[in-house]
C-alpha cells in the first residue's frame, strides 16, 4: 500500500526533574539535604494536606553553599510541588522562598542554558 504510516505514541514522562533555590533573606541557617527535604514537604502539607505531603519529592543534586538543588517529582504531582514551594515563604519565622528556575521531563536539560549560546559558537560547529 502506497503512503503506509506507523503511528508512534508517545507517553507522558513518569517524572519531571526542577532546578530549585531557596532564598532566606539574610538568614543564616545550616541546611543540609534533609533539612533541605523537610523544608519541602513542610510547604507540601501545608498547601495540599495529606495529599501533598504523600508526594514522593526525590533531591537528587543539593549544593549546601548556595541551596540550589535538583528535584525529582512524579509528573503526575508537578503542579502541587510547584505551587507548594511557590507559595511558601517562611521559615523558623524568618522570610524565605522558593525560587523554580528549571522544569524538564528530560535531567540532562538542566544543565543546558539557551541564553549562554552565541552565534559563533553555532557557526563554529557547522
Amino acid at each position: 500500500m502506497e503512503g503506509e504510516f506507523e503511528r508512534i505514541v508517545l507517553k507522558s514522562p513518569q517524572y519531571h526533574y526542577m532546578m530549585v533555590q531557596l532564598d532566606l533573606f539574610g538568614a543564616k541557617a545550616n541546611f543540609d539535604s534533609d533539612l533541605f527535604k523537610n523544608l519541602i514537604m513542610k510547604a507540601l502539607k501545608g498547601l495540599h494536606g495529606d495529599v501533598g505531603g504523600s508526594i514522593s519529592v526525590d533531591i537528587i543534586r543539593f549544593e549546601k553553599k548556595s541551596l540550589k538543588s535538583i528535584l525529582r517529582v512524579p509528573s503526575i504531582g508537578l503542579v502541587k510541588v510547584w505551587s507548594a514551594l511557590t507559595l511558601y515563604s517562611s521559615h523558623n519565622d524568618k522570610p524565605c522562598h522558593f525560587k523554580v528556575s528549571k522544569v524538564s521531563p528530560h535531567l540532562p536539560s538542566l544543565s543546558v542554558n539557551s541564553r549562554d549560546f552565541t552565534s559563533e559558537l553555532l557557526l563554529e560547529k557547522v
